[in-house]
This record gives structure tokens, C-alpha cells and sequence, in this order.
């Protein structure tokens, strides 16, 4: 070290970032201050700089140097190479003078997938940068150094190659010319690669994740646990018989509405507007709204839904002995007891079957993905299913259906003429569209007449029956009111019936949407809502 340390001496270091991007980015200030926090290092021909396992505490050996694992270096002489295991060179890559190494794991605090070490054609030596420097340099806003740190992790750290491999392949049977469904054993190798945030405990087999579990599940159909086969698709099937909102059944798509009532059922998703039927037991057909954002979020929490259920499966064997505990416990819920008994019936089914297999945490967790009634139900399911799904991407080919959005478009449309009267698309400069993005009841609480005609009712009914809502230190009364709204139209649907057809005359229709793209319209005709003598 004496001998190396006489060879290479550490240069001048004022103005040694000036030309090395990011760096460059930044003011000469900032720069003269990072670089009087570089820390100078000598290194041994072959010595190794950073291993593939390293850690914040990386413990140190006769050839492993000093420094902190989680840094970035910069090379000024000499020069650095990947190697593996055995010390074989990984890439012809060579990190010459002028070029830095370790960003990676100084950002994102992850181990290497390969060994740092200098070459052994002579010594080498390199500046230091400890992480939190670094990370405080992002933290400053310094858009410019932060864009081409960015670009350097995405083009020669390939920190989406994980996620853009898992895309191609997600999609890969849009290309299959025959119509084989998706390989989804080898999906699920290449999410587990992702190494989502929402996922932490994703490879933890003996640790069933149930946060990102509740998660998939309610973004999931209902029915996911009892079903195998599920076919995507951005077109609607004539196979869907559905009503044409006067009592008659048709096949034909010009005539859809909001009522299923086809040879299957609509499927409800609870937090995604998601349309699903189960066209027979065990198969789910699904319309897309598009083939990006709508079939990834389903394709991934699908993922996520079958690497736990495959986690809870292996810890509930033997499968006879517990499916026949389960089954019991059902005869019993199922044989028409009270609430009460049937939720103590859960608790005591679920200790026996957890009794060497899971702990309390995991029966806590259990009754909190299925409440209510279905526990027993859904883990009998899983039991059984052994999270084996098969999933079709239909290739739209030549189809003159329609898609969609453009059947949702349609009965927008509609919707407005009966408010407005028939207008021009192209030349009626008088209309005048205002669009507001929000949920389906905060715009039509403000503005619907019946409600605030009512709001005495409404809040007689509240105080009763909400009273927690009055003491939890709300000063506006309308912001009590419109909670209640909801509740109190679940005790009286013949008063939501009325202050639909309230609203209709005041200039309110909604367009409610199931079939193609599940989201809901509400258009107002402010002409009538604001029309002279008519106020409320």
C-alpha cells in the first residue's frame, strides 16, 4: 500500500467535477463544495473495490478496501472492472478515467449484481462520494443534474429493463399467431423481478404480504378465488345477451345499456371500474378499457393475488385436514345462524387450521381480506384452486362490434340530447362543454335540488342515526350533510328515486356505465339549474 500510495498521489481537486456529467449541472459553488467532500483512494491492481453483496456495514477483508459500500466513485486513473464470483471479468467494459461507477447502489441503498474491481494492468485510483451526499444534491431541486443522473440510470444502469421485460412479455401473446393464452408461470418470474415497492415481501415464502394482497384483491374481480380461466378483451362478444332497458333481450350491441342480464352475471370489483362477467362457472371474461394502464393493473395485481394465495396454500397443507375443517365450519354458518354465531364459528374454524400452521397475526389478517360471512368460504377456495390461472389475450382481428369507448361515447351523447336538444358537433359554437374531473356525488350534492330542499329531513335522520359524525368537530353543516346523503338513500331508495326524477327536470341526467369502460358520466344543463325563479 506504502509502495502504490507513492506511485499514485491524488491530483488537484479544485475544478475535478467541472467536466464529468452530472456535475457539470451544477453551480460553481455547489461543485467546489462537493468537491472538498470527495475522499481520495488508492487501489491495487485487481484489488476489489465494491462486492456484489455489499451493505452500508460491508464487512472487510484482505481484499476488500476500506470504504463504505454505498458511495459513488469517480475514476482518475487506471481503471475499473465488473467481475464476478471467481474474479473473471463480467463485461468488456472498462470504467476508464473521467467516467464514475456505484450511483446505483449510493442512490437506491440495493447490493450489486456483480464485483468492482481495479484492473491488473497497474494501480488505480478513484474519488469517493458518500450517498447522502449525493442524495442531498437531488434533494436540492437542481432539475438539470437530477435529468442527467436520470438519463445515466435509465440508459447504462437499465433500471427499467426489469419492468420493460415484463411489458413485452405481458403482451408477448398479442404476437403468438396461434391463440395460446399467456405463459403466466413466466409472467410471474419476471414480476417477481420488478421487486415492486408495493410488494415488499414478494420473495419472503415463509411471510404471506398482506398489505399488497388487500390490495390486489380489491382491485381484483369478486370471484377471483373461484376462478381459473379469464379471457381480455377491448371488444365486446355477441355471445352477452343483455337488456335493452324496455324488458327485451338482445345480442345486438347497438342496444346495450347498463342492465346485464346474458346467460352470465356481472362481477363487481370493489376499488377499480372494472367490467367483468362470468360468462360460465370458473371463467371471467374482461373488457378492457385500453391495452395499457387497464390490462397491467389487472395483469399485476393477478400476480400479486396468486404469489400469496400460493404462499397461504403451501402453509395450509396437509389439504384434506384442513379442507374438511373448513367445510364443517361452513355446514354451520351456512345452516342459517346469527351474525354473531357465525363470525364465532370463523374463529374457531380458523384456530384449529392455524394451530402449527399459521400464527394469530395471520387469522387477524384472514378476516380482514374476506370479512363478514366468507372466510371459511375463500380460504376453501384456495385450498382447492392452487392458484392456477390461465389468461387469453383476444386479438381483436376483423370486427365490425364496435369498441368500448366508442359505445360509451355514443350514449353520452344521447344523454345530452335529451337534455339540450339535437345539436352539431362540428359547427355548434354556441355549446360550450365545461369538464370536471371528480367522483360521482360531490359536483351532484352541491347542485342537486332535492338535496337542499330536504336538508332538514336529511339531518333529522343523521343526528339519529349518525351521531358520531356531529362530534367529530365539523363547523359546516353542509359538510355533515352531504356524508349522510349517502346513508340515508340506502334506508330510503324510494327518496334516491325521487331526487332522480328531480333532477332530471332541474337539468341532471347521469350516465351510468358498467358494460364498457365503467365510468360514470354526470351531465348538467346549467341553463335549467340556474334558470330565474328557480331556486332552492
Amino acid at each position: 500500500r506504502e509502495t502504490m500510495s507513492a506511485e499514485l498521489t491524488e491530483p488537484d481537486r479544485d475544478g475535478c467535477l467541472r467536466g464529468i456529467i452530472p456535475f457539470t449541472y451544477l453551480a460553481d459553488g455547489k461543485r467546489k463544495e462537493v468537491e472538498e467532500k470527495l475522499r481520495f483512494h488508492a487501489f491495487e491492481p485487481g484489488e476489489v473495490v465494491l462486492r456484489a453483496s455489499c451493505s452500508d456495514d460491508v464487512s472487510q477483508s484482505n481484499n476488500t478496501c476500506d470504504v463504505s459500500a454505498f458511495r459513488i466513485f469517480v475514476c482518475i486513473e487506471g481503471g475499473f472492472v465488473c467481475t464476478d464470483d471467481n474474479g473473471c471479468v463480467a463485461a468488456d467494459d472498462v470504467i476508464l478515467p473521467g467516467s464514475y461507477f456505484g450511483e446505483r447502489s449510493a442512490i437506491f441503498r440495493t447490493a450489486r449484481g456483480d464485483d468492482i474491481r481495479a484492473i491488473r494492468d497497474g494501480p488505480s485510483s478513484a474519488w469517493s462520494l458518500e450517498s447522502q451526499e449525493l442524495v442531498a444534491l437531488l434533494k436540492e431541486h437542481n432539475p438539470r443534474f437530477a435529468l442527467a443522473l436520470a438519463s445515466d440510470l435509465r440508459h447504462t444502469q437499465g433500471i427499467f429493463d426489469a419492468f420493460l421485460a415484463f411489458h413485452a412479455f405481458a403482451f408477448s401473446a398479442f404476437h403468438e399467431p396461434t391463440d395460446r393464452p399467456l405463459d403466466f408461470s413466466g409472467l410471474i418470474e419476471r414480476y417477481r423481478l420488478l421487486k415492486p415497492a408495493l410488494h415488499p415481501h414478494i420473495n419472503k415464502n415463509h411471510l404471506v404480504d398482506y398489505g399488497a394482497w388487500s390490495y390486489a384483491l380489491r382491485r381484483l374481480p369478486d370471484n377471483i378465488t373461484r376462478s381459473y380461466n379469464i379471457v381480455c378483451s377491448r371488444r365486446v362478444i355477441n355471445v352477452l345477451n343483455v337488456s335493452n332497458g324496455n324488458g327485451d333481450k338482445t345480442s345486438h350491441l347497438a342496444d346495450f345499456t347498463s342492465s346485464i342480464t346474458g346467460p352470465g352475471s356481472s362481477i363487481q370489483t370493489d376499488a377499480r371500474r372494472r367490467t367483468v362477467w362470468e360468462v360460465m362457472p370458473g371463467k371471467l371474461f374482461i373488457l378492457l378499457r385500453e391495452l395499457q394502464g387497464d390490462y397491467l393493473d389487472f395483469i399485476t395485481c393477478l400476480c400479486i393475488h396468486s404469489i400469496e394465495m400460493k404462499k397461504l396454500w403451501q402453509r395450509l397443507r396437509p389439504i384434506p385436514v384442513v379442507a374438511k375443517h373448513l367445510a364443517d365450519g361452513l355446514e354451520v354458518i351456512n345452516s342459517g345462524v346469527s351474525k354473531e354465531e357465525a363470525a364465532k364459528v370463523t374463529a374457531d374454524t380458523l384456530a384449529k387450521i392455524c394451530k402449527g400452521r399459521l400464527q394469530e397475526r395471520d387469522q387477524e389478517q384472514l378476516i380482514l381480506l374476506w370479512p363478514k360471512k366468507d372466510t371459511l368460504r375463500r380460504l376453501l377456495d384456495i385450498a382447492i384452486h392452487h392458484a392456477d390461472y390461465t389468461v387469453y389475450l383476444d386479438k381483436r382481428g376483423n370486427s365490425h362490434a364496435g369498441s368500448g369507448d366508442e359505445h360509451w361515447c355514443r350514449r353520452v351523447r344521447e344523454t345530452a340530447v335529451q337534455l339540450i336538444g339535437e345539436f352539431d358537433n362540428a359547427s355548434d359554437s354556441n355549446l360550450v362543454v365545461d369538464i370536471v374531473s371528480s367522483n360521482t356525488h360531490s359536483v351532484l350534492n352541491c347542485i342537486s335540488p332535492y338535496i337542499h330542499s330536504h336538508k332538514s329531513e336529511i339531518m333529522a335522520w343523521g343526528k339519529e342515526n349518525m351521531p358520531e359524525l356531529f362530534e367529530c368537530g365539523l363547523n359546516n353543516e353542509m359538510d355533515m350533510m352531504y356524508p349522510i346523503v349517502k346513508a340515508y338513500f340506502k334506508c330510503h331508495p324510494e327518496g334516491e328515486q325521487l331526487a332522480k326524477k328531480i333532477n332530471q327536470k332541474w337539468g341532471i341526467k347521469s350516465v351510468l356505465e358498467r358494460e364498457f369502460t365503467g365510468v360514470d358520466v354526470q351531465l348538467f344543463d346549467l341553463n335549467k339549474v340556474s334558470e330565474e325563479g328557480r331556486k332552492y
